[in-house]
């Protein structure tokens, strides 16, 4: 008899269940994998959480992300009260691209919600010494959402463009062959994992200090005073600076803190760079310096084809470092991290998120390269450098003369190009 759980899944999958049951009476592989597996059966997620409330021995889930865990937080106390269950919850980490990507789909992540609301859980039913709830961030990329209670394992497959809980769902014992696959699979996982991460921190409060980090700079007028009138705006046929932003990616589209995330340009970030080849490609570029993030070397490759070879990877050229802030909407950043609130990420000077730069912090870095290039500049050189958009914000700052005010609320587009040359 076919297994009811390959019968859903080829339904599932679109094949005729007809052609499965033959399939399966004609091949021992099938039947024996089918064997060796266990026995299998199809479930709802959606009858998954009350089972929670009933364990006695443990609870552990995986998942990116808990959509409904405020509405699963009942289920979940009634576990808690029993001291004998080991609960665990392993989320995505929250600094890697997926989550961000999540984040911009919902503006609002669901991923620092459940962390404020396992901070509140754990607050309630966490003993000093003795924790009931135990959290961590794992890395890897699971084959779908995994829920252990007591001896059953409860296991999916994530779909594209689909939320986690509604794909397959199977339910196995902790016994069978793909239910001690899953259990070891969780434990190395879970042993692996990040107990600490971005605002993990259960049982503390979430609020920041902003008094250490938040630090005002030194001051930058004599900084900008060493570079006024060292180069003028315009470009002809003796030396210059050529200062590009590179194409547009997904996130930028989306309004997303990138920093320090390394993601390439997207289709309109391509065309963007390949509309610049008439006036950049075919020029006597005596160095090219490029911030080592993917999106600046791939429009690089776009704009110069092999000679992308030659170009010198710079630190000092890499995108503002938003620290826990990236990933996170530029516009509703307060809203998913409630202790930013009142804080101007985007317009403030002196402002850093925990973990990243302020404007004055790259201004820092970035000027003692700028000095290097200007001297090479009014020696004859042509230098092109690709970089981001804080310090192409810097690099106005300190060669045009702006206030740091209208040089970081100049918004500068992808793929926009600044010449500078020796003043004559």
């Amino acid at each position: 008899m076919t297994p009811d759980w390959l019968l859903w899944l080829a339904t599932f999958l679109g094949i005729p269940a007809s052609v499965i049951a033959i399939l399966f009476a004609l091949s021992p592989p099938l039947r024996r994998l089918a064997s060796r597996l266990g026995p299998i059966s199809v479930t709802k997620w959606e009858h998954v959480p009350a089972t929670i409330a009933e364990a006695k021995l443990r609870v552990w889930i995986l998942q990116t992300w808990i959509p409904d865990l405020r509405r699963e937080k009942p289920y979940w106390l009634q576990s808690l009260a029993r001291e004998a269950v080991d609960f665990r919850v392993l989320l995505l980490d929250q600094k890697l691209v997926p989550a961000r990507l999540k984040a911009r789909e919902r503006v609002s992540s669901l991923l620092p919600q459940n962390v404020t609301d396992l901070n509140d859980l754990a607050a309630q039913v966490n003993l000093v010494g003795r924790p009931r709830l135990t959290a961590r961030f794992y890395s890897c990329i699971p084959f779908g959402p995994v829920y252990v209670i007591d001896d059953t394992v409860y296991w999916g497959i994530y779909l594209a463009d689909c939320d986690s809980l509604l794909g397959p769902a199977f339910r196995c014992s902790v016994s069978s062959r793909i239910g001690k696959l899953v259990l070891s699979s969780y434990e190395a996982v879970w042993r692996s994992g990040i107990p600490r991460s971005g605002t993990m921190n259960l049982g503390l409060s979430g609020r920041k200090d902003f008094g250490a980090t938040l630090q005002s700079s030194a001051d930058i007028r004599p900084l900008a005073r060493r570079f006024r009138g060292a180069l003028a705006l315009g470009h002809g046929p003796g030396g210059a600076l050529c200062v590009l932003r590179h194409g547009d990616t997904d996130l930028n589209e989306a309004k997303i803190f990138t920093g320090a995330l390394d993601i390439g340009i997207n289709v309109r970030g391509r065309a963007q760079i390949e509309g610049l080849r008439g006036e950049l490609e075919n020029l006597n570029w005596t160095r090219v310096l490029s911030s080592p993030l993917r999106r600046c070397v791939e429009s690089l490759s776009e704009l110069l084809g092999n000679r992308v070879e030659n170009v010198e990877l710079r630190d000092e050229l890499r995108e503002r470092s938003m620290g826990e802030a990236e990933g996170y909407s530029k516009t509703d950043y307060m809203e998913s991290l409630p202790g930013y609130r009142g804080v101007d990420l985007v317009g403030s000077f002196n402002t850093r998120a925990a973990g990243g730069e302020s404007y004055a912090d790259v201004l820092s870095r970035l000027a003692p390269l700028l000095e290097e290039i200007v001297a090479a500049v009014k020696a004859g050189d042509r230098i092109l450098v690709c970089t981001h958009e804080a310090p192409f914000q810097v690099v106005r700052l300190l060669l045009e003369g702006l206030t740091a005010d209208a040089a970081i609320r100049a918004a500068v587009q992808n793929g926009e190009v600044n010449w500078y040359q020796a003043p004559t």
